[in-house]
């Protein structure tokens, strides 16, 4: 599309986008995968065109293909601790804790939004009375599953826990997650 006509490349991405839609009612039919959580190969490939279709148009979704991100972090789920943590020096956990705890040392409830693999999770734990995760991602999840920080690991999109969920959380946290999510003002409608 880059090389395209201005007025070519907006009938390209008009087209791509129809495709798109005719697809998804079909998407359902078309698992193939071991569970329903998990997306099939249709499911997938729509969703990595979705993804793509935003980062050509530069528009900001209402949220970005769950599978998307879903098929991303399963991916990268074996190796995610040892190259955010050893290769990269990642410390985002920690600086939010220092931001988090510099003020009170001790919450009743913590919710903690895509989780990924526990990091933050395991640095919350001796901090609250109850801690629960929220993470897209069954391999992801599994891994904070094992680092046992958690009192329970939902496997579903953010939204779905915040609608979802009867607790009074003292805090939520989620920690580079957002940037995974498109616009933010679904989230924080849901998280009141």
């Amino acid at each position: 599309l880059i090389l395209l006509g201005q007025g070519v490349q907006m009938e390209a991405k008009k087209w791509l986008s129809a495709a798109l839609q005719d697809l998804h009612p079909h998407l359902a039919v078309e698992r193939t995968s071991r569970d329903d959580k998990t997306p099939g190969p249709v499911e997938l490939a729509c969703a990595h065109a979705e993804y793509r279709l935003v980062m050509i148009t530069k528009t900001t979704p209402t949220t970005l293909p769950a599978a998307f991100v879903q098929d991303l972090f399963d991916d990268f789920a074996p190796t995610f601790d040892s190259k955010l943590c050893d290769t990269l020096g990642y410390r985002a956990p920690e600086l939010l804790m220092s931001a988090l705890f510099g003020q009170r040392s001790i919450f009743g409830a913590i919710l903690d939004l895509g989780a990924g693999t526990g990091l933050l999770g395991k640095l919350l734990r001796p901090h609250c009375a109850k801690l629960e995760a929220n993470e897209l991602s069954p391999e992801m999840a599994k891994l904070a599953v094992e680092k046992g920080c958690y009192d329970s690991v939902q496997v579903c999109d953010l939204r779905k826990t915040l609608e979802e969920s009867t607790e009074v959380w003292d805090v939520i946290t989620a920690c580079d997650v957002f940037v995974y999510v498109g616009c933010l003002r679904h989230v924080f409608e849901a998280a009141e």
